[in-house]
């Protein structure tokens, strides 16, 4: 009897021993993934990586960042910084695009990695920015102004900077409403050239 219960503990001991050794290698496998996708985005994103003193060029071109962010994604999918930087990429190439429909691609790309960053991290305060001022380059303005009015200033009232993108918003609208909306945020604007826009602003409004 004695016998069998020691065979028992030592088939126990095996079976634990080897997950125990299964999840040693799913942990090294990990770790190697995710190190290389954030090797990646330290090159593409600075021009250097850890270990290195060899100079890596700084990608800023939306095609090239969103390749790389997109493949660094698929090895570590828990990276937000990565695609929120290739939105960022995109949405800079669209400001200098040569035509409508490159200014469209670009701007769909920052749609898209944008929302990617924002959904792992709601709060990633680059991909937000990228993904309001998107909506806007799309001509969604009231889309992008509702995005930024629910899920940014309504969380993080306390931050002048928000107030100040949001006037920003209202006055790309350009409609009355949206523009009496932006005066409105004078009492939380810090920013001295917006405070006098919005000064002049009121004062026509008011005629």
């Amino acid at each position: 009897m004695p016998s069998r219960s020691k065979t028992f503990r030592v088939k126990i001991d095996i079976v634990l021993a080897s997950l125990l050794f299964i999840c040693g290698i799913f942990g090294f496998i990990y770790s190697v993934r995710t190190s290389i996708a954030l090797i990646s985005y330290k090159k593409v994103k600075y021009g250097f990586f850890p270990g290195s003193r060899k100079e890596v060029p700084q990608i800023y071109n939306s095609i090239e960042a969103s390749r790389k962010a997109f493949n660094a994604h698929k090895l570590y999918p828990q990276n937000y910084y990565f695609p929120s930087y290739a939105a960022f990429c995109s949405l800079e190439n669209a400001y200098d695009a040569d035509s409508r429909e490159e200014h469209r691609q670009h701007i769909e790309r920052a749609m898209h990695f944008s929302q990617l960053a924002l959904n792992i991290n709601p709060g990633e305060p680059e991909a937000r920015m990228v993904y309001a001022l998107a909506l806007a380059e799309k001509g969604e303005v009231n889309e992008s102004i509702s995005y930024w009015e629910s899920e940014v200033v309504k969380k993080e009232f306390w931050n002048p900077a928000h107030h100040e993108f949001l006037a920003k918003l209202y006055n790309r609208a350009s409609d009355p409403e949206n523009l009496k909306k932006a005066v409105n945020e004078l009492p939380f604007i810090h920013d001295s050239e917006l405070r006098k826009e919005l000064i002049e602003l009121k004062k026509i409004l008011e005629k």
